[in-house]
């Protein structure tokens, strides 16, 4: 039995212009930026993130060659529009408890406010001030090396969250690069 096989990466195109098809991006992208060479190779539309009344940002998935080419260009022609081209890794968090994997719909776990990182909901946290993520608190309780445990002194929220950047690094392994 082989390994499974790695999902394809995706990129966010930001500001699309509205009157931009769906159908028509990957004919559009590849006719006005000089990437015809790359007709074969997959670009397609998965969803639109963000709508704006005369644009919108759009998620693509592309196979690995099309994600050079385009994260190279960073901008690209569109129509009458130069749309922004950054990498798109998406991390699932829950509402409810704040944790990565699933969402609030099936969360088995107890709400946490996005300050404190005890058993508490998030209507009920008194200390505003002190800050510490549930998620990475979590994940401390199965680490017995002291000097390995992350540091928990942060926001739920942060970009620079130990805990998220593992899972994104998790994500970017399963995909093909």
């Amino acid at each position: 039995m082989g390994r499974p096989k790695k999902k394809l990466p995706t990129l966010l195109l930001k500001f699309v212009p509205i009157e931009t098809e769906d159908a028509d991006i990957k004919s559009t992208i590849l006719q006005q930026n000089n990437l015809l060479h790359l007709s074969h190779s997959v670009l397609q539309k998965k969803f639109t993130k963000r709508s704006f009344e005369d644009a919108r940002h759009v998620v693509i998935e592309v196979s690995p060659c099309v994600r050079r080419e385009l994260l190279t260009l960073y901008k690209l022609k569109l129509q009458w529009s130069m749309c922004e081209v950054v990498a798109f890794i998406t991390v699932n968090r829950c509402h409810k408890c704040l944790g990565f994997g699933h969402t609030a719909r099936f969360c088995q776990n107890q709400a946490y406010f996005s300050f404190g990182a005890g058993d508490h909901h998030r209507n009920k946290f008194e200390n505003k001030h002190h800050i510490r993520c549930s998620n990475c608190t979590n994940a401390n309780t199965h680490i017995h090396d002291e000097s390995r445990k992350a540091n928990t002194n942060h926001s739920v929220f942060s970009r620079d969250c130990p805990r998220l950047r593992r899972i994104e690094t998790i994500i970017i392994s399963k995909r093909e690069y």
